[in-house]
């Protein structure tokens, strides 16, 4: 069985796209704010994505009982 070779415009559909994502938390009286590059599949959910973001943050302060003040995704690339 042979495939046929992938064209530029089907590989550029399967790679990833860079968003720059920031999130601010409160917790137990504290504020946080972290920020970074994600990247994002085409065809990716946007809850699914958050929600991947949500675990990392929640890594990051242990602690998973926090307030999100401020959320932003956006490309990378200007």
């Amino acid at each position: 069985m042979t495939t046929a070779p992938q064209t530029a415009s089907a590989a550029a559909a399967t790679e990833s796209r860079d968003y720059l994502w920031i999130m601010t938390v409160q917790s137990r009286g504290r504020n946080y704010s972290l920020k970074g590059v994600w990247p994002i599949r085409p065809g990716a959910a946007r809850e699914q994505v958050f929600a991947d973001i949500h675990k990392f943050v929640a890594e990051q302060v242990h602690c998973d009982d926090f307030a999100i003040n401020y959320f932003s995704l956006e490309p990378n690339q200007l």
